[in-house]
């Protein structure tokens, strides 16, 4: 192919970063399937050249959401509805604003966002949500009062996607999203 040594290692090595191949020892270079991570860092790249704030994040993954929530409700199995349930009680349990409520938080979101059983939907879901892992990491909940809310919050968008009400779902995924703009507005005052 006529292709030296050193530059096929440095292909082969961003090809290793990008998580696109994987080295195994006495089992030689293989390619990976590739997962939807892969696309975090060149979309971060794209936003960071165009400037962005929390809040436009924010509004972006709101829309997003909104819109799965109301797909959810029409296409949501028991099994889902399952899943969403045991993200709640466990977000439920916790008393304080931690790392085990946070993931309880990140849970029902891809059980809403499994849901939909789209998987575009689900791809261009993920690739928001990853975005929130390239700015500097902040608590989901500034204080218990707001993860007691959004506890509730997410049992009225579980009721509302178990009853197929695709609308209320809709909106109330909105505010619930759009509720971390304000709640960070309260925090830096």
């Amino acid at each position: 192919l006529n292709v030296g040594l050193r530059p096929l290692r440095e292909a082969l090595g961003i090809f290793r970063q990008q998580g696109l191949i994987e080295t195994r020892r006495r089992g030689g270079t293989v390619v990976k399937s590739p997962t939807v991570d892969v696309l975090n860092e060149p979309l971060a790249l794209q936003l960071d050249m165009r400037g962005y704030t929390f809040a436009d994040m924010v509004r972006a993954r709101a829309a997003m959401e909104s819109v799965i929530a109301a797909e959810a409700a029409q296409s949501r199995s028991a099994e889902d509805l399952l899943r969403m349930l045991v993200a709640i009680e466990k977000a439920e349990a916790q008393t304080s604003p931690n790392v085990e409520a946070e993931d309880a938080d990140e849970q029902f979101h891809l059980a809403i966002l499994a849901a939909v059983h789209n998987p575009v939907m689900q791809v261009f879901g993920r690739l928001i949500a990853g975005q929130f892992n390239n700015k500097p990491k902040e608590s989901v909940f500034g204080s218990v009062k707001r993860l007691s809310q959004s506890c509730a919050e997410h049992r009225a968008i579980y009721q509302s996607i178990e009853k197929q009400k695709a609308d209320a779902a809709r909106k109330q995924m909105y505010r619930h999203i759009t509720a971390q703009i304000e709640e960070k507005g309260k925090s830096h005052e």
